[in-house]
């Protein structure tokens, strides 16, 4: 008898992110900023470990970071690597990510292994699922962003940074929450 793993689930796990437009290409770039992190139309995005290089670990890192990390597929469970997606769009606008180009904003379709946090997922493979072009001011035009990120065969709109964007209430009411109640705050072991 042969066996055979079952998966989870059939359908992909949805997640929102930010990600920035590259310049030349047009497409979607992770902020990260690393090269060679552009998201590919009609193919998934496939999570690459940074730590880990083809002939190895970098000594570099696991000497500055302290971890100990053996060869691994993205996302390791003992380390920090994946494709990062918040769970709802609630929790991605709670994200401090100021100093960043943010260009875009949407849902994303998540699959392969995927590591649970308290506030969204990593996981091994992506594709954008719908996106939004963030338009700062009124009279900013997106709609040749728009149209060049229609490649990825996926609804395109346009959306006010007011609705998208960083969120400080949210992230402060969080931190009075967790002042009031310490212990629910922190993991239980």
């Amino acid at each position: 008898m042969t066996s055979f793993a079952v998966p989870d689930a059939i359908e992909p796990v949805v997640g929102w992110r930010y990600w920035r437009v590259d310049k030349k290409a047009g497409l979607l770039h992770s902020l990260s900023g690393a090269r060679g992190f552009l998201w590919q139309p009609s193919a998934p995005f496939e999570a690459r470990c940074p730590v880990i290089k083809r002939t190895g670990i970098d000594v570099r890192y696991r000497f500055i970071s302290g971890m100990r990390i053996e060869m691994h597929d993205a996302p390791g469970e003992r380390c920090r690597c994946g494709i990062y997606a918040a769970r709802d769009l609630t929790h991605l606008r709670r994200q401090i990510l100021t100093g960043l180009a943010i260009d875009v904003v949407g849902e994303v379709s998540l699959w392969g292994k995927l590591i649970p946090g308290s506030k969204g997922y990593r996981a091994q493979y992506a594709y954008p699922r719908r996106l939004f072009v963030i338009q700062r001011t009124a009279d900013w035009d997106q709609s040749k962003a728009a149209e060049a990120l229609s490649v990825y065969g996926v609804p395109v709109e346009t959306i006010s940074y007011r609705q998208v964007g960083y969120n400080p209430l949210a992230t402060i009411g969080d931190l009075l929450r967790r002042m009031r109640s310490p212990r629910e705050a922190s993991p239980t072991r």
